[in-house]
C-alpha cells in the first residue's frame, strides 16, 4: 500500500507522480534505482488504472495528481476531528474489490465515531453478506462487538426473509442491536445505508450485482453454496462506490424509514432527536 511496506505496482507509480516524476520513463527510471524490476508496459497499466479511479490526470505526456483526491485525502488526515462534514456536502469514492470497500468502511465509520458519540446507529443491507466475505467476517463481528462494548445502541434492516437473511439476525442480534427482516422494504436495493449522526454512508453496488445478489439468496441450498457463489460474483462486481453526505433533513428520514418495526424507547427517541 502506498507509504506502506508493502506496496503493489500502483502504490509506486502514485509515491512517484506526488514526488514529481512526471513521466512514464521517469517513474521507470526512478523504480529502476530502488531495484524494482518492472516493464515500461506495467508502468502504462498502472497510470491508466490511476486515472480511472480518478487519483490522477494525464496532461500529454507528463501525470499530475488530481487536486481533488490530494484535498479529500488532506482533509481526512490532516483535519482535528479526524473526518468532518457541513450541511449539504457530499464525497464519494470508487472501489474495484468488495473487501476493499468494506474496510474503507470500517474506516470512516472509525473516523465518525469520534464525532457522533454515542449516538445511535441505523443500517440497512439489502442482505447482511459481509460476514460472508472471507477476508471481512471477522472485522464485521468486531464491528457490532464494538458497539455492544460502547454500548451503542444500533438498529438493522435487512431487506430479505430467506434462511441465510434469518442466520444473519440471529447471529447479530444482542444487547444494544436490533435487526429486522422485511423483504417488501421501499430502499433501493443497490444501496447498504448506514446513518450515522447526520452522516449518511451509502455502499452503492451495480444493478447487475445487486440482482446477482438477490438470486443467490432464493437459489442457493446451503450456506457454503451461498459463499463460493458471491466469491465468484464479487469477482465481477465491477465499480463500487461509498458515498458521503451531511445531510440532517435526510438522515431523520432515513432513520424513521429503518425504525419502523424496531422498538425504540421514547427517552432514547428525545435524547438524540431521532425523527
Amino acid at each position: 500500500m502506498i507509504l506502506g511496506a508493502k506496496k503493489i505496482l500502483t502504490d509506486q507509480v502514485l509515491e512517484n507522480i506526488l514526488i514529481g516524476n512526471s513521466e512514464a520513463l521517469m517513474v521507470k527510471d526512478s523504480l529502476k534505482e530502488k531495484n524494482v524490476n518492472v516493464t515500461i508496459q506495467g508502468i502504462y497499466k498502472a497510470l491508466r488504472e490511476l486515472i480511472a479511479e480518478n487519483i490522477i490526470l494525464k496532461q500529454g505526456k507528463k501525470y499530475i495528481v488530481n487536486n481533488k483526491w490530494r484535498d479529500e485525502a488532506e482533509k481526512l488526515i490532516t483535519q482535528r476531528r479526524r473526518f468532518i462534514l457541513r450541511e449539504g456536502e457530499i464525497i464519494s469514492y470508487k472501489f474495484k474489490k468488495i473487501e476493499n470497500t468494506d474496510a474503507f468502511w470500517k474506516n470512516i465509520f472509525s473516523d465518525i465515531s469520534f464525532e457522533i458519540k454515542k449516538f445511535p446507529v441505523f443500517h440497512f443491507v439489502p442482505h447482511h453478506f459481509w460476514i460472508l466475505i472471507k477476508e471481512r467476517s471477522q472485522s464485521e463481528l468486531e464491528y457490532y462487538a464494538k458497539l455492544n462494548e460502547e454500548e451503542i445502541n444500533g438498529y438493522t434492516l435487512i431487506g430479505g426473509e430467506t434462511n441465510f437473511d434469518s442466520k444473519a439476525k440471529k447471529i447479530l442480534t444482542s444487547k444494544y442491536h436490533q435487526l429486522h427482516a422485511d423483504s417488501q422494504v421501499s430502499l433501493n436495493r443497490r444501496d447498504h445505508t448506514s446513518v450515522l449522526g447526520n452522516y449518511i454512508v451509502t455502499t452503492r453496488l451495480s444493478n447487475s450485482l445487486a440482482n446477482a445478489i438477490d438470486i443467490l439468496y432464493k437459489k442457493s441450498k446451503t450456506e457454503e453454496e451461498l459463499k463460493i457463489e458471491l466469491e465468484k460474483v464479487f469477482k465481477k462486481s465491477g465499480s463500487i462506490s461509498i458515498i458521503i453526505k451531511y445531510n440532517m433533513d435526510r438522515a431523520k428520514k432515513l432513520r424513521k424509514t429503518i425504525a419502523k418495526d424496531f422498538y425504540i424507547a421514547k427517552e432514547l427517541r428525545e435524547q438524540f432527536e431521532l425523527f
